[in-house]
């Protein structure tokens, strides 16, 4: 029994997985950014900010001009495919 458990664990985490979130950016009457939000917090605040600076960053590339007083959101999609993934993987930006 303890093998088939162990089995359909391995499995599960071979197996890949992912989950996603959304940034959304509001930028103000001159287009520049005033807030930057988790559409849900992942409970670690370091992780929410460094999510946070992705979507900034990718944000200046993906729109060169921002509109004035428009929200944008970006989707945030966390791939796990490997049982490395688990312990060291990170977010990436749909392209």
């Amino acid at each position: 029994m303890k093998a088939i458990i162990s089995a359909a664990c391995v499995a599960f985490l071979l197996s890949g997985c992912a989950t996603v979130n959304a940034v959304k950016l509001v930028t103000d009457k001159h287009g520049r950014l005033v807030d930057v939000s988790l559409k849900s917090s992942s409970g670690n605040a370091s992780y929410d900010g460094y999510l946070k600076r992705l979507a900034i960053d990718k944000f200046h590339n993906r729109v060169p001009r921002p509109a004035s007083n428009k929200t944008y959101v970006q989707p945030i999609i966390i791939e796990y495919n490997k049982l490395e993934d688990y312990f060291g993987g990170g977010p990436r930006m749909p392209n």
